[in-house]
């Protein structure tokens, strides 16, 4: 299974299961999870077993797992298969403090780097080994850990690698076609935030063909199929996928009717001249058209407001962006790189400006700030410490012990 998929299944067992052990291994390049207490060899004899498929295979426990996030879980088992790795290599003193280095380099930053990298490094075989490769031997601090002075210049290599791979990894290899429960993807068309899929699958007696649309509109970005369909006959199913994506190009031309808007395409030209010291939230972000579908890319949809996220905070190594639709209200999230900029409000289109949020709009009048009062607190505390001298005062001459009179020798001389 995918790795995504791997932590989606462990977090749904070691909620009810939490101290038995697990294996989490990899074969053909998939991943598998095995838990121990229904395998017929000890926990030990099994593990060694797996190992003989895979050295870098994990026995774990979902002890400290069953509160964890998605993304918690995700890089807490990436980080410990990096560490099985490392003990599993045998190498010198010099080369072991630099994988050393690295592996704890990838512990503390993990979360920093965005999903393309955690995901990529999920795919290798030897994670630790790509990173050794493509590190220089200058990351190595005191004491064989990492230098804190060289973690962003690190951050930035490794994501520029794992970025170029990952585009000659495209050129160089045919498109994988999805398979839906055993059924081989034949048509599909991307379009209206949706995929629309015909499948074969030619195993079977009936039920050959299989529709469905396919999202991912959920918090962890995982597939959903939706309207799912099965049939014998394939001009029908073929039938029903051309319904499917009228019905979709049908929603979208209702949508810009109803919107009633020029469609305008915004580039990094319409937005303010800034660099990583401005912070984006709370301000008008234009999302880059490549980040869109070929359908969305226009200023509908790219003009939003940004509420959050560590990728809009200035000089960050976070990546995540929240963004709010001016147009539609949608709450979207993006990578920092998908993000143009800051858009210019002198260029913006005026629907646009008609809908910016009185407080963000660059002609707004300042709001005025109460009036203090004329009294302020410290001139009030010194009143109230006065009165309550006066007050101590006054008690202490009432309280005073009448004076004796004097004898007549103490009254004169």
């Amino acid at each position: 299974m995918e790795y995504s998929k791997l932590i989606e299944y462990l977090m749904s067992l070691v909620n009810e299961a939490s101290k038995i052990p697990f294996v989490i291994w990899r074969n053909d390049g998939k991943w598998n999870l095995d838990y121990i207490g229904i395998a017929e060899n000890s926990p030990k004899a099994y593990l060694a077993e797996v190992e003989a498929k895979d050295p870098y295979a994990l026995m774990l426990n979902g002890t400290g797992f069953s509160r964890g996030s998605f993304s918690f879980v995700y890089d807490k088992v990436l980080i410990a298969r990096l560490y099985k790795e490392y003990q599993s290599i045998q190498t010198d003193e010099a080369h072991t403090e630099k994988l050393y280095a690295i592996a704890n380099f990838i512990e503390d930053n993990l979360s920093e780097m965005s999903h393309e990298t955690s995901e990529y490094l999920t795919t290798l075989k030897q994670p630790l080994a790509f990173l050794d490769e493509i590190l220089p031997i200058s990351i190595q601090g005191e004491k064989g850990d990492y230098d804190e002075d060289k973690k962003d210049e690190a951050i930035d290599l490794i994501e520029l690698h794992i970025k170029e791979r990952i585009n000659s990894e495209e050129r160089a290899e045919p498109i994988e076609k999805r398979t839906v429960d055993d059924y081989e993807e034949k048509i599909c068309i991307q379009l209206g935030g949706k995929h629309i899929v015909l499948s074969e699958n030619s195993k079977e007696t009936t039920d050959l063909y299989l529709i469905c649309d396919i999202t991912r509109d959920n918090a962890l970005g995982i597939e959903e199929r939706r309207d799912i369909m099965y049939t014998d006959d394939y001009l029908y199913a073929l039938g029903e996928f051309i319904y499917r994506v009228d019905a979709a190009v049908e929603a979208l031309r209702a949508e810009r009717y109803e919107a009633r808007l020029p469609l305008q395409k915004l580039t990094v030209a319409d937005c303010v001249p800034s660099d990583n010291d401005v912070g984006w939230e709370g301000k008008v972000v234009i999302v880059k058209p490549e980040a869109l579908m070929p359908e969305y890319r226009n200023a509908v949809h790219q003009l939003a407001i940004c509420t959050g996220g560590f990728g809009s905070k200035p000089n960050s190594r976070g990546n995540a962006v929240y963004v709010k639709e001016l147009h539609s209200g949608k709450q979207m999230r993006y990578e920092r790189h998908q993000i143009a900029g800051l858009a210019d409000h002198a260029k913006l289109p005026s629907w646009a400006k008609d809908k910016l949020p009185e407080p963000i709009k660059p002609d707004a009048a300042p709001q005025k700030l109460p009036r203090k009062p004329k009294t302020s607190v410290l001139a009030a505390l010194d009143e109230g410490k006065a009165k309550v001298a006066q007050a101590d005062a006054a008690r202490a001459v009432q309280n005073k012990p009448p004076t004796r009179k004097r004898s007549g020798q103490e009254q004169g001389d």
